[in-house]
């Protein structure tokens, strides 16, 4: 296989070469993932270049996430060695606990006690260690079996400082399709969530626009009876308003008419002060000729008087 037929591979190879940074998903990957030109000649061969032209152009972050599943799988399987060893080492400690139980004197409760304290712990351990890393113990001891050339693996990227472990192309197109799987089932479960909460939310909201609508009908109902007793109280003003109003024209008649009353009697306080001021005169003036009248012929004055006694000659 041609090195540049993965020219197009580019989504998180360069990962392969630090397994250390996926332990805490790592997840700082520059959108075009370039592929370190060191690594060109150390690919492994389950990727195959329609795969890696698929993934990275239809969805570079999809592949990406896949390249990660890959490598976090691989690095469960180094600690899986890990803990094979340590399990084997206590095997191994078992082992002398046993020689050391002949040596342990004739007494049984002895024996019974070295048994309880140094094996059962660790008899425990082991079965609870193969239980839990049956399936990775498997997988490593079978891609761990010699090659042709009788070297264990095929030891690619072995300049990354680490001998890595090369599954066949089954196996990587299963974990490439459980990925997507994975992928799809979580953009579903996420769609679903999504469209839950919107659902709740619309339900939520219409309930509450129910409630409002409700208050609001009572509202408008109130609110239509207040306008009918302010419609109704309005018509008793403008009937009021229109008595008022006829009332103020009758009066408006009577003060017209009180005011030409008024005109007629100044008219005759007048004329009566006219002909009073006349009188006055007329009535001086007779006192006036009666005056001299008396001065020049008192013996008449007295004979008129005898007959004709002062009312008001002053």
């Amino acid at each position: 296989m041609k090195n540049n037929n993965f020219d197009s591979c580019n989504n998180g190879l360069e990962s392969l070469q630090k397994p250390s940074l996926y332990l805490g998903r790592h997840r700082e990957v520059s959108p075009v993932c370039p592929k370190p030109r060191r690594l060109a000649a150390s690919l492994p061969d389950f990727i195959l270049p329609d795969k890696c032209t698929k993934h990275s152009q239809s969805s570079p972050g999809e592949y990406c996430e896949i390249m990660d599943i890959i490598t976090n799988k691989a690095m469960d399987h180094h600690k899986s060695l890990s803990l094979m060893a340590v399990s084997l080492y206590f095997f191994a400690y078992e082992a002398v606990a046993l020689l050391l139980v002949p040596l342990s004197g004739n007494h049984f409760e002895d024996k019974l006690c070295l048994i309880i304290v140094f094996l059962v712990p660790h008899i425990f351990f082991s079965i609870f260690v193969c239980l839990q890393l049956k399936v990775s113990a498997m997988w490593v001891l079978e891609t761990l079996s010699p090659t042709n050339n009788g070297s264990v693996g095929d030891g690619r990227f072995s300049q990354a400082g680490y001998q890595t472990i090369s599954p066949n192309v089954d196996d990587i197109d299963k974990m490439v399709e459980e990925a997507v799987a994975a992928t799809k089932r979580k953009e579903e479960s996420e769609l679903k969530n999504v469209t839950l909460e919107a659902l709740e939310a619309l339900k939520k909201g219409t309930a509450k626009y129910e409630e409002d609508r409700v208050a609001w009908e009572g509202e408008k109902a109130t609110y239509e009876e207040e306008c009918q007793r302010w419609q109704e109280e309005r018509l008793g003003w403008e009937d009021e308003i229109a008595n008022l109003e006829e009332d103020r024209r009758e009066w408006e008649y009577e003060r017209q008419g009180w005011e030409q009353e008024r005109a007629d009697l100044e008219t005759r306080r007048q004329e009566w002060e006219k002909e009073s001021e006349r009188r006055r005169k007329d009535r001086e003036a007779e006192l006036d000729a009666v005056r001299k009248c008396a001065k020049l012929y008192p013996n008449v004055l007295h004979d008129y008087n005898s007959f004709n006694p002062p009312q008001d000659l002053e």
